[in-house]
């Protein structure tokens, strides 16, 4: 699955200000982890914007056309030789139909098992092995020259394995492993939906998953969910994708209260249960004061302050390292340096989640963890 003609990172004709071969090279320079330029591709007046359901394709002569493509097109369905544009919002997230078809084909090509097996844990997975399986994407997809790839990448990994992961979760569904079961019995009485998956991988996994004391862990982790009391209404849609679409239809983007109502509302505007109702009417009142509305985040992101609406509905609870409730992940450093999500009112002390820990401690930790996995698999295959 190689690149069409041209590669996807070659100057497009429609620029007002041609991209020369230094701008170009900096653009392809992945490693060096200072990003692209601002997201300003998307607000090319040369460009109108895109409905809900249409996507930008270009050719191997950089010609660029527009294609109404519903839910019921797959990227094949496209006319042969052309790419889809992404789009992507000011945080470099996948957005429009663009990004919908992005995201399936991540988990399409988890699913195929070419450079990655269904038992890896993700975080072993070679860095290598995971540049090759988002490469073997830009068959489909073309990224506009000056996009921060080393945050659309950073993205679209955490993204894979999530994939990943999920389709483990479907096949364990499938298999309908009961408390009793060995992987003999599984293997016997689940042959035909094995064997469409790698007999190595389902040993490995049939090893694990008939463990009591993992299934010990999965019984308790089901019972924690069960507890969960904020369901939300958007299927497999992303917060980013959400907020994209209100602002095609408003112009302006939303702030996390009002994503958060249009997310947890039913159908028929109804809520789930009393909690989701009582934060839901507490939002309300504070909407016509939300701070959120007077500030601007990066283009088409989720608008937010420590103080908005959403966070008073919310006790005024300090936000997590590392993502912001109702945004997105990867939002907040762990610790240090200010984002540029900060706003003047935010403060160093708001992104403490608990004990600082040092970044040392905590990949020895996690290298522990991971060592100690290893032992356990190394035993079950023994």
């Amino acid at each position: 699955m190689g690149l069409l003609p041209h590669g996807y990172f070659d100057p497009p004709p429609h620029s007002s200000t041609p991209v020369d071969d230094t701008e170009a090279q900096a653009a392809n320079d992945m490693d060096d982890g200072t990003g692209g330029a601002d997201n300003e591709q998307h607000n090319d007046p040369a460009w109108p914007a895109l409905e809900i359901d249409e996507v930008r394709t270009i050719d191997s002569d950089n010609n660029f056309e527009v294609l109404i493509v519903s839910d019921s097109h797959k990227l094949w369905d496209i006319p042969e030789g052309k790419r889809v544009v992404m789009e992507y919002n000011g945080a470099w997230q996948p957005v429009g139909q663009s990004g919908k078809k992005f995201r399936r084909m991540t988990g399409k090509a988890c699913k195929a098992g070419t450079f990655i097996r269904l038992s890896d844990n993700w975080d072993d997975v070679p860095e290598q092995c995971k540049e090759d399986l988002f490469q073997s994407l830009m068959r489909y997809f073309y990224i506009m020259p000056g996009s921060d790839i080393t945050a659309i990448k950073k993205d679209a990994f955490r993204d894979m394995g999530e994939k990943q992961k999920l389709l483990r979760h479907n096949l364990r569904k499938k298999l309908r492993i009961q408390s009793d079961d060995t992987p003999g019995t599984v293997s016997a009485r689940m042959a035909q939906t094995i064997s469409k998956y790698n007999p190595a991988d389902v040993e490995i996994l049939l090893g694990k998953w008939c463990d009591p004391a993992y299934q010990a862990f999965c019984a308790h982790m089901k019972e924690i969910r069960a507890q969960n009391q904020i369901p939300h209404y958007i299927g497999s849609k992303s917060l980013a994708r959400l907020a994209h679409e209100e602002m095609l239809s408003t112009g302006k983007s939303p702030t996390r209260a009002k994503t958060y109502i249009k997310s947890h509302k039913k159908a028929d505007g109804s809520c789930p249960n009393p909690v989701v109702a009582a934060r839901i009417a507490r939002m309300e009142e504070l909407l016509e004061n939300d701070p959120a509305e007077q500030v601007e985040g990066p283009h088409g992101t989720i608008r937010w302050t420590p103080d908005d609406a959403y966070a008073q509905a919310h006790d005024n609870k300090p936000e997590y390292a590392g993502r912001v409730r109702g945004v997105s992940k990867n939002i907040l450093p762990a610790r240090g340096t200010i984002h540029s999500y900060y706003t003047p009112s935010q403060t160093r002390s708001q992104n403490r989640g608990g004990p600082m820990v040092s970044r040392e401690e905590f990949e020895r930790a996690i290298e522990a963890e991971r060592e100690k996995h290893r032992e356990q698999m190394d035993a079950r295959l023994a």
